[in-house]
């Protein structure tokens, strides 16, 4: 199960990750895709309602609106992906990484500083559907303790450099 948490924006790799689903569909792959998160009407790079169900109804993903609990989802989840074209740190990823998940995220700012390629999740190219889909297959194809392994590395990464104690202490520092 792949779990893409955002806002449906272009921006955030919704398109490449839809293209990558049906590569692998198109292989007979076993898996399932849920997208988190709400439609953003007022912003230009919105992904049309229309675009969602039409999704929906081919059976590529399941979608869920915006939640203030993203944890059962994440839990359900084998895989936490962000192909996002630009980010700050993104949430989403800290999120399913403190949850013990490997990750998927784009070869940008923010993304790869939470991911760390081939130790606990997989960096793809931004806008590549053909680059998202090599690495869903390697998680598809994974060995189950090789992916938990994937999961404890991303928790231990989010509790070294990500604890909210931690963090603090830095923005103290740079204050005084």
């Amino acid at each position: 199960k792949f779990l893409l948490i955002s806002r449906l924006l272009v921006d955030k790799g919704i398109y490449e990750f839809i293209e990558a689903i049906k590569l692998l569909k198109k292989e007979n792959r076993q898996f399932s895709a849920l997208i988190l998160g709400a439609i953003d009407g007022l912003n230009s790079s919105g992904i049309e309602k229309s675009e969602l169900k039409n999704w929906i109804s081919q059976g590529l993903i399941i979608h869920h609106n915006f939640t203030d609990d993203v944890r059962p989802f994440i839990f359900n989840s084998d895989c936490v992906v962000l192909p996002s074209y630009r980010e700050g740190t993104p949430k989403s990823l800290l999120e399913g990484a403190a949850m013990g998940k490997p990750l998927i995220a784009t070869n940008v700012p923010g993304c790869k500083d939470v991911v760390e390629d081939g130790l606990n999740g997989f960096i793809c190219e931004p806008r590549s559907a053909d680059d998202l889909a090599s690495v869903m297959r390697k998680v598809l194809t994974m060995d189950k303790t090789l992916l938990e392994n994937f999961g404890i590395e991303s928790h231990k990464k989010i509790s070294n450099e990500y604890d909210e104690n931690l963090v603090n202490q830095i923005y103290l520092n740079s204050i005084n």
